[in-house]
């Protein structure tokens, strides 16, 4: 309360000094001379009726953020405090139940049997029979194991004894092995009537050395047809390992009156190493 009452104090007298300090207001106007009153009318008889009300003055103007020097600041009265009891709850009392504890039945003493680490008996062993294999079979077989080494094949076909190639060929190189045919490669000439280079399996070159060895080479047959010619076909072209075989066809073109679907002419193998 007394640091609230000094601030009031300081508050009013900072006010008076800032009003102190103020310019003196500037006078009004000089109002213009009243008119002459006209002559007062003779008085009238007292009427029994009361006289009217005066109407009510208007406020004097008051200068902004005025405060009357004589005004107190009146302290606010704060509530009194209400002290409520706030009622405990009542808790339940607890309930103490008896947990009955269950009866655990017996152990059951089992009696574990000895184990028996003797040998075992093992039964006489029987060697299994080898499945024979099919003949197919057999001559893959055989044909794997002797071409362990590899040899290069390229096909040229021509025309009118080498005078032109013959492009757009198709050629067909396939093994024989038994009697299963095997297709290597599907080839196509390009234009100057040669086929890419393919490889073949082939027997290794030392079998060349073995007197009992007649032939240390591999075979492949090979077809070749172009529209308009005679198909033709090599049989028994040898494959070298290590060397790189040529097989030249010369090409028979077909008469105006015979169909393109004629028998082939088989020649003879001329595929000679490089």
């Amino acid at each position: 309360m007394s640091d609230f009452s000094e601030l009031a104090r300081k508050y009013r007298e900072e006010m008076l000094r800032m009003y102190s300090s103020r310019k003196p207001p500037v006078p009004p106007p000089p109002k213009p001379p009243a008119p002459p009153r006209p002559p007062k009318p003779p008085e009238c008889p007292p009427c029994p009726c009361p006289p009217p009300p005066e109407p009510p003055r208007p406020p004097r103007p008051q200068p902004r953020n005025f405060i009357p020097v004589s005004a107190e600041v009146s302290e606010p009265e704060l509530p009194e405090p209400i002290s409520e009891e706030i009622p405990i709850p009542e808790l339940p009392e607890p309930i103490s139940e008896e947990i009955p504890i269950p009866e655990l039945p017996e152990p059951v003493s089992e009696e574990i049997p000895e184990e028996d680490f003797s040998d075992p008996v093992l039964p006489e062993y029987i060697q299994p029979e080898t499945p024979a294999l099919p003949s197919e079979w057999q001559a893959q077989e055989e044909y794997e194991k002797r071409n362990t080494a590899e040899g290069r094949l390229y096909v040229v076909a021509s025309a009118a004894d080498n005078a032109y190639p013959v492009p757009d060929a198709r050629v067909t190189v396939y093994t024989r092995i038994g009697d299963k045919i095997q297709l290597n490669y599907l080839l196509v000439t390009d234009e100057s009537g040669m086929t890419p280079v393919v490889t073949l399996p082939a027997p290794p070159a030392s079998l060349s050395q073995d007197p009992d060895n007649p032939t240390p080479y591999a075979v492949c047959d090979i077809k070749i047809y172009a529209s308009g010619y005679f198909r033709e076909e090599a049989k028994d072209v040898p494959i070298f390992a290590g060397v790189t075989s040529r097989q030249e066809f010369q090409m028979i073109p077909l008469p105006l009156a015979v169909d393109e679907d004629t028998e082939t002419i088989i020649l003879p193998s001329e595929a000679g190493g490089v």
